[in-house]
């Protein structure tokens, strides 16, 4: 009898146990077309909300902002931005390359650069953020434009439009805000097609919420942005629909506001992630380099230490 009941006891236990619900992976991000196929993910069913959570921010300050704070576990960011955080002290893990910029960061003005523009006192709006300096330095590089030249107005991303109607000469922004800002009559003066590379987007995700989640649910997530780039690629029109809505630009608009967008293939997260000493390694330090250089960071971040390829689906 004393057996039956232990039993009795035991085994609804035993039920519960192995019934725990999984914690929410909850990651966070701006709006940004290279982002945009998670959430195209999301809205086709691929993503169940009950094991990965799409946490939406403005602008890419608030994003860090909840990443450095715990808020959530993982985020899309700028490679520049991860190693920002890594420096500050935030143990992360680079766990996909998700696109890289190839004219989709822009600088915006009021008027077309000529020989006879005078940069001397020109304004120029910017987010406060790793990348944002990082397409001003590269920008006054470009130009050859002195530091004292121009006044600098800090501004987050999503507020680009309203910097361009009050008369700012330059806003620094990216897609969707660029195709925004070409529609009230900016002039694009500048891009990351000049710099290749320099902007990187990837997935990063806390140390310690990888201990907190499932290993399935890192890769249900990686599988999820693969599934729905393939559908993109097969059928551009019909996933641009899905697209606008978030963008808030036409279809054919999300179209080509990826012609400066390249998504990171499979093939490239394996060689830029996977191997004794991988691709991104390189990256990692020569955008370090440019961080201390342009005085964003002052200490080390040891590259190896934020690769993980533990997630990528198989070739």
């Amino acid at each position: 009898m004393i057996r039956l009941l232990c039993l009795i006891v035991i085994f609804p236990l035993l039920f519960a146990c192995s019934d725990v619900p999984q914690k929410v992976l909850k990651i966070g991000s701006n709006v940004w077309p290279g982002y945009e196929f998670y959430y195209m993910a999301r809205d086709k069913g691929y993503l169940d909300p009950d094991k990965v959570r799409l946490v939406e921010f403005s602008n890419a300050t608030d994003v860090s902002r909840e990443l450095l704070n715990g808020h959530v576990d993982g985020a899309l960011l700028t490679l520049d931005e991860a190693v920002r955080l890594s420096v500050l002290g935030l143990k992360l893990k680079v766990i996909q390359i998700v696109d890289f910029s190839r004219g989709g960061d822009v600088v915006m003005a009021q008027k077309k650069i000529t020989n006879n523009t005078q940069f001397k006192g020109k304004s120029v709006a910017v987010e406060g953020s790793a990348v944002g300096a990082l397409m001003l330095t590269a920008f006054k590089e470009h130009y050859k434009i002195k530091d004292s030249d121009l006044k600098v107005e800090y501004i987050s991303v999503d507020e680009s439009e309203q910097a361009y109607k009050k008369g700012a000469d330059f806003i620094i922004s990216f897609e969707p805000f660029r195709t925004l800002l070409l529609n009230l009559g900016a002039k694009q003066v500048f891009d990351t097609s000049y710099v290749p590379n320099l902007i990187v987007d990837v997935l990063v995700v806390r140390e310690d919420a990888i201990a907190k989640h499932t290993e399935q649910q890192f890769k249900y997530l990686v599988d999820a942005y693969f599934r729905a780039l393939s559908e993109y690629e097969s059928s551009p029109m019909d996933s641009a629909k899905i697209l606008s809505k978030r963008l808030k630009i036409t279809p054919q608009e999300v179209i080509e506001s990826y012609e400066g967008i390249a998504p990171a293939q499979l093939n490239e997260n394996h060689s830029l992630l996977l191997g004794e000493s991988p691709e991104l390694l390189h990256s990692i330090e020569d955008i370090s380099d440019i961080l201390r250089e342009s005085k964003l960071i002052d200490g080390q971040v040891k590259a190896s230490t934020l690769i993980l390829a533990d997630y990528l689906p198989k070739k």
